[in-house]
């Protein structure tokens, strides 16, 4: 079952005995299927091309804190697994700028 394509379903049942007259009980069953982590995040902005690099200007006056970007990703799976955390994977200086785990800024150092 795919949660983000269906998140419950209900099941009526029926117990039916072979006595005469036949006797029979009925229940509403509600199934609720439970999220897994089976969808991935999908960085939306900024935008770039399958293969290509995003490119944002910096302008020469920027201070320390000057907000060059903000990374945003959406994961189509719900509560926890669709929390997401962002984080510096490589960089030429890792120490010219920050990104902030739970936001996506990426700030000058």
């Amino acid at each position: 079952f795919d949660y983000e394509e269906l998140k419950n379903f209900q099941i009526h049942v029926q117990a039916r005995d072979g006595g005469v007259p036949p006797l029979s009980s009925s229940a509403m069953v509600n199934v609720i299927v439970l999220d897994q982590n089976d969808n991935a995040p999908v960085i939306v902005s900024p935008s770039h091309q399958s293969g290509s690099v995003a490119e944002e200007g910096l302008p020469l006056s920027a201070g320390q804190g000057y907000l060059v970007t903000k990374i945003m990703a959406t994961d189509a799976d719900s509560g926890q697994n669709a929390r997401i955390f962002y984080q510096m994977l490589k960089s030429t200086d890792p120490t010219l700028f920050t990104v902030a785990r739970n936001s996506g800024e990426i700030r000058t150092a």
